[in-house]
């Protein structure tokens, strides 16, 4: 996995496709060396990083069940559960 961050947008991509990666990084890096031409201050940068584990939420797939006054499980449209995952690269 591959990310390319910068200081003006922050993230611009994560993906598994290093040569998409090294495309946007150097894009940007071309952007920048045209955009400030000469001397100028400021903490301009592009990063190209290897990602080695990325923790992030996913959608389980699993229905929300709520109960209703009665105590009978109520499932609910469109609204699924959430857990935590962590892939190691």
């Amino acid at each position: 996995m591959w990310i390319v961050w910068s200081y003006d947008d922050g993230v611009l991509c994560i993906t598994d496709d290093r040569e998409k990666a090294v495309s946007e990084y150097e894009e940007t890096k071309q952007w920048y060396k045209d955009m400030f031409d000469g001397e100028f201050d400021g903490d301009e940068r592009v990063i190209l990083a290897k990602v080695e584990k990325v923790f992030y939420c996913h959608d389980t797939g699993k229905p929300v069940i709520e109960y209703d006054d009665e105590g009978n499980e109520i499932e609910l449209k469109d609204e699924t559960y959430w857990d935590w995952k962590e892939d190691t690269f």
